[in-house]
Protein backbone atom coordinates (compact mmCIF):
# COMPACT_ATOMS: atom_id res chain seq x y z
CA UNK A 1 0.00 0.00 0.00
CA UNK A 2 1.33 3.58 -0.87
CA UNK A 3 1.44 5.56 2.26
CA UNK A 4 1.16 9.49 1.36
CA UNK A 5 1.97 12.46 3.92
CA UNK A 6 0.04 15.51 4.08
CA UNK A 7 1.99 18.73 5.16
CA UNK A 8 1.61 18.22 8.99
CA UNK A 9 3.38 15.19 8.43
CA UNK A 10 5.76 16.52 6.89
CA UNK A 11 6.55 19.19 9.57
CA UNK A 12 6.54 16.69 12.13
CA UNK A 13 9.22 14.26 10.23
CA UNK A 14 11.72 17.66 9.47
CA UNK A 15 11.19 19.35 13.05
CA UNK A 16 12.41 17.23 15.97
CA UNK A 17 10.76 19.71 18.46
CA UNK A 18 7.35 19.10 17.01
CA UNK A 19 5.18 17.20 19.25
CA UNK A 20 4.25 14.45 16.61
CA UNK A 21 8.14 14.14 15.50
CA UNK A 22 8.39 11.23 17.73
CA UNK A 23 4.88 9.19 16.63
CA UNK A 24 6.05 10.14 12.94
CA UNK A 25 9.41 8.92 12.73
CA UNK A 26 8.02 5.74 14.69
CA UNK A 27 5.09 5.18 12.12
CA UNK A 28 7.54 5.23 9.07
CA UNK A 29 10.64 3.80 10.39
CA UNK A 30 11.72 1.19 7.30
CA UNK A 31 8.71 2.05 5.08
CA UNK A 32 8.54 3.94 1.71
CA UNK A 33 6.49 7.18 2.07
CA UNK A 34 5.53 9.81 -0.25
CA UNK A 35 4.78 13.51 -0.44
CA UNK A 36 3.60 15.78 -3.24
CA UNK A 37 6.18 18.36 -4.96
CA UNK A 38 3.79 20.80 -4.54
CA UNK A 39 3.73 20.11 -0.38
CA UNK A 40 7.68 21.14 -0.34
CA UNK A 41 6.63 24.71 -1.38
CA UNK A 42 4.25 25.01 1.17
CA UNK A 43 6.39 23.82 3.54
CA UNK A 44 8.47 26.42 2.59
CA UNK A 45 5.79 29.17 2.91
CA UNK A 46 5.14 28.18 6.25
CA UNK A 47 8.31 27.83 7.17
CA UNK A 48 9.23 31.57 5.96
CA UNK A 49 6.19 32.51 8.02
CA UNK A 50 7.41 30.93 11.22
CA UNK A 51 11.29 31.89 11.16
CA UNK A 52 10.49 35.11 9.76
CA UNK A 53 8.29 36.16 12.85
CA UNK A 54 5.56 37.04 9.99
CA UNK A 55 7.90 38.30 7.82
CA UNK A 56 9.76 41.33 10.34
CA UNK A 57 12.85 38.99 9.75
CA UNK A 58 13.75 38.40 6.02
CA UNK A 59 16.97 36.80 6.67
CA UNK A 60 15.68 34.42 9.59
CA UNK A 61 13.08 33.50 7.35
CA UNK A 62 15.20 32.43 4.15
CA UNK A 63 18.06 31.13 6.25
CA UNK A 64 15.68 28.68 8.05
CA UNK A 65 14.25 27.79 4.39
CA UNK A 66 17.69 26.91 3.16
CA UNK A 67 18.35 25.16 6.27
CA UNK A 68 15.25 22.78 5.38
CA UNK A 69 15.99 22.62 1.83
CA UNK A 70 19.64 21.74 2.08
CA UNK A 71 18.01 19.03 4.77
CA UNK A 72 15.44 17.36 2.61
CA UNK A 73 17.98 17.15 -0.46
CA UNK A 74 20.12 15.29 1.65
CA UNK A 75 18.09 12.90 2.00
CA UNK A 76 18.44 13.39 6.01
CA UNK A 77 15.49 11.20 6.28
CA UNK A 78 17.44 8.08 5.63
CA UNK A 79 19.21 8.46 8.77
CA UNK A 80 15.80 7.68 10.77
CA UNK A 81 15.64 4.37 7.99
CA UNK A 82 12.43 6.61 6.23
CA UNK A 83 12.22 6.65 2.08
CA UNK A 84 10.41 9.62 1.39
CA UNK A 85 10.00 9.80 -2.11
CA UNK A 86 8.58 13.02 -4.34
CA UNK A 87 5.75 12.48 -5.96
CA UNK A 88 4.77 15.25 -9.39
CA UNK A 89 1.64 17.11 -9.69
CA UNK A 90 0.55 16.79 -12.89
CA UNK A 91 -2.11 19.04 -14.59
CA UNK A 92 -4.62 16.18 -14.02
CA UNK A 93 -3.73 16.36 -10.31
CA UNK A 94 -4.72 19.78 -9.75
CA UNK A 95 -8.05 19.74 -12.10
CA UNK A 96 -8.97 16.97 -9.67
CA UNK A 97 -8.35 19.42 -6.27
CA UNK A 98 -9.78 21.87 -8.20
CA UNK A 99 -13.00 19.79 -8.37
CA UNK A 100 -12.89 18.76 -4.86
CA UNK A 101 -12.52 22.52 -3.89
CA UNK A 102 -15.85 22.83 -5.67
CA UNK A 103 -17.41 20.01 -4.70
CA UNK A 104 -16.48 19.92 -1.30
CA UNK A 105 -16.97 23.24 -0.07
CA UNK A 106 -17.47 23.12 2.82
CA UNK A 107 -14.29 21.06 4.09
CA UNK A 108 -11.57 22.73 1.60
CA UNK A 109 -12.40 26.31 1.80
CA UNK A 110 -10.94 28.81 5.01
CA UNK A 111 -11.83 31.67 6.37
CA UNK A 112 -9.27 35.00 6.14
CA UNK A 113 -9.46 38.46 7.40
CA UNK A 114 -12.50 40.65 6.91
CA UNK A 115 -15.23 37.75 5.62
CA UNK A 116 -13.04 36.77 2.82
CA UNK A 117 -12.81 32.87 1.61
CA UNK A 118 -9.59 30.88 0.80
CA UNK A 119 -9.45 27.26 -1.03
CA UNK A 120 -6.92 24.68 0.67
CA UNK A 121 -5.82 23.97 -2.83
CA UNK A 122 -2.79 21.80 -1.78
CA UNK A 123 -5.11 19.84 0.71
CA UNK A 124 -7.98 19.28 -2.39
CA UNK A 125 -4.61 18.17 -4.60
CA UNK A 126 -3.88 15.52 -1.89
CA UNK A 127 -7.42 14.55 -1.42
CA UNK A 128 -7.55 13.48 -5.13
CA UNK A 129 -4.50 11.57 -5.00
CA UNK A 130 -5.31 9.79 -2.02
CA UNK A 131 -8.51 8.84 -3.44
CA UNK A 132 -7.39 8.31 -6.73
CA UNK A 133 -3.78 5.91 -5.36
CA UNK A 134 -6.24 4.83 -2.93
CA UNK A 135 -3.18 5.40 -0.50
CA UNK A 136 -3.16 5.45 3.52
CA UNK A 137 -2.75 8.97 4.42
CA UNK A 138 -0.92 10.14 7.65
CA UNK A 139 -2.61 13.25 8.53
CA UNK A 140 -4.02 15.14 11.56
CA UNK A 141 -6.27 17.48 9.15
CA UNK A 142 -9.75 18.02 10.12
CA UNK A 143 -11.01 18.09 6.30
CA UNK A 144 -9.04 15.67 5.19
CA UNK A 145 -9.86 12.92 7.78
CA UNK A 146 -13.96 13.74 7.15
CA UNK A 147 -13.13 13.76 3.42
CA UNK A 148 -11.54 10.19 4.09
CA UNK A 149 -14.43 9.55 6.31
CA UNK A 150 -16.93 10.24 3.43
CA UNK A 151 -15.23 8.28 0.68
CA UNK A 152 -14.23 5.30 2.78
CA UNK A 153 -10.63 5.98 2.36
CA UNK A 154 -7.76 4.66 4.56
CA UNK A 155 -5.88 7.13 7.23
CA UNK A 156 -3.59 7.21 10.39
CA UNK A 157 -4.25 9.87 12.64
CA UNK A 158 -0.97 11.67 14.03
CA UNK A 159 -0.50 12.29 17.42
CA UNK A 160 1.33 13.05 20.07
CA UNK A 161 3.20 11.13 22.36
CA UNK A 162 3.16 11.43 25.74
CA UNK A 163 6.61 11.22 27.32
CA UNK A 164 7.49 8.24 29.78
CA UNK A 165 8.39 10.88 32.54
CA UNK A 166 5.84 11.55 34.90
CA UNK A 167 6.56 14.97 37.42
CA UNK A 168 5.89 13.79 40.61
CA UNK A 169 6.00 16.18 44.17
Amino acid sequence: MIILLDTIALWALVFEDSKYHEFVIKELEGKRAYILDIQLLELLRVIYRSFSQNGTDYDAGVNKMLEISEFIRMKGFSLKNIDLRYMSTEADDFVGGVKILNSERELFKRVGPRDTWWPEIVDAIIAYKWKSLNALLYTRDSALIAYGKKNDLQYKIIRAIQSDFMYRR
